[in-house]
């Protein structure tokens, strides 16, 4: 999706600056990998274990309990959200 609203706005400055490509790609923002990769690849890495542990949260706890437990998460980081940061005032 990121890369096809890229191209879209690729496209878009092409034709706003005379269909040139060099000023078209000029004018759009960088997607800076060399200081984004390890952010990037970290919440890829944490995203693949928790995925993996949810799995076998499944498979070992039954459908209904290691579900529900891996659901739960979202309510955890809600708390967290709400009480620790202060979210919500």
């Amino acid at each position: 999706v990121t890369m096809f609203l890229w191209f879209v706005r690729y496209l878009y400055q092409w034709h706003k600056h005379n269909y040139s490509f060099s000023r078209a790609y000029e004018a759009l923002p960088s997607f800076h990998f060399r200081k984004m990769w390890p952010y990037g690849c970290s919440c890829g890495l944490l995203w693949s274990i928790g995925n993996f542990f949810s799995i076998l949260a499944v498979e070992n706890l039954g459908e209904g309990v290691g579900y529900s437990s891996t659901q739960a998460s979202m309510l955890v980081s809600g708390l967290w959200g709400i009480f620790y940061y202060g979210e919500i005032k």
